[in-house]
């Protein structure tokens, strides 16, 4: 019998005459299997959590940016997106860009990252609709220009700015550089 076995049995299983050192060692493998229980409830936990934000950070961003060096538009975008689509083990591939703007709501105005999206890429849309709360991607397919254009606020965005479905709101964006989208 290993020396660490015998030793706990020794004093879980004491005579009668040491109570005390039977209570102390019932009580202190009681601590153990207590604080190894709340480390495993601590480590499922933190492991939930990681996972939770890792999908929400993947969800809302690609895998694979490709961009060019000089930070300038791709000039055949699309077809560099069917180029990736007929690729092996690719799961999608559509174009966006990226821009900060300043956002003007009903409240308050704050900066925020705009993120373009071809909205003639159904893939795309799909991608998008299950993140919708409220409202309906229906008006960004069929807008025809202009200079009102429908736009997908981010919820923690529209608390912000005090924005609400069918509330007009105010962009000004930089231009210059990797902004402009051909």
């Amino acid at each position: 019998m290993p020396y660490e076995v015998f030793l706990a049995l020794r004093y879980l299983r004491a005579p009668y005459g040491r109570r005390t050192a039977r209570l102390l060692g019932r009580v202190a493998a009681g601590g153990i299997a207590l604080g190894v229980c709340a480390l495993t409830i601590a480590l499922a936990l933190a492991n939930g959590f990681r996972d939770e934000v890792q999908a929400k950070i993947l969800q809302g961003t690609a895998h694979i940016t490709l961009t060019r060096i000089d930070g300038r538009p791709l000039a055949d975008w699309r077809a560099i997106v069917a180029r990736l689509e007929r690729m092996a083990g690719v799961k999608g591939a559509y174009a966006t860009a990226y821009v900060g703007a300043l956002i003007d709501g009903p409240a308050a105005t704050s900066y925020t990252i705009l993120r373009a999206l071809d909205v003639e890429s159904e893939r795309a849309i799909a991608e998008l609709k299950p993140s919708i709360g409220e409202g309906s991607l229906q008006p960004l397919v069929e807008n025809g220009g202009g200079h009102r254009v429908p736009i997908v606020i981010g919820a923690g965005v529209a608390e912000r700015i005090g924005a609400r479905v069918g509330d007009e709101v105010s962009l000004i964006v930089a231009r210059g550089g990797a902004s402009e989208v051909e």
